[in-house]
């Protein structure tokens, strides 16, 4: 059974900025979230979620009809074939560790594929 979408969503597919540029999004209807966006440049960016509607992996694809780009395809290992990033959750931390000194708090971890798909790094901390 598909779920068709609803005639009026609570989101907008192609919203403007002020400056006129256009960003377009397909959603996925499942977990509610857009599963490709495609930015003012034309440059689109697929996104995978889990069964929770968690963000899991992404892809930047490049434009249209490009080849060069990172894909979804799940020829890897963990079915994210050679996407740009990937995001793994550790939401139970503080459960696991509550006993510990020093409890840990739920985390997420972001690992980036740098320009050659030879094998996945973790991405720096960002600020």
């Amino acid at each position: 059974m598909t779920a068709e979408p609803p005639p009026t969503c609570c989101w907008h597919d192609s919203p403007t900025s002020p400056p006129g540029n256009l960003v377009t999004a397909e959603h996925d209807y499942r977990v509610l979230q857009p599963h490709t966006v495609v930015d003012a440049n034309g440059n689109a960016t697929h996104l995978r979620h889990d069964e929770l509607g968690m963000l899991v992996a992404t892809a930047i694809a490049g434009k249209p009809g490009d080849a060069t780009g990172d894909s979804l395809d799940a020829d890897g290992p963990d079915g994210v074939g050679t996407a740009t990033s990937r995001l793994a959750y550790d939401l139970f931390a503080f459960r696991r560790t509550r006993d510990d000194p020093q409890p840990q708090p739920a985390a997420v971890h972001r690992y980036a594929r740098r320009s050659t798909p030879r094998g996945w790094h973790r991405a720096r901390p960002s600020g």
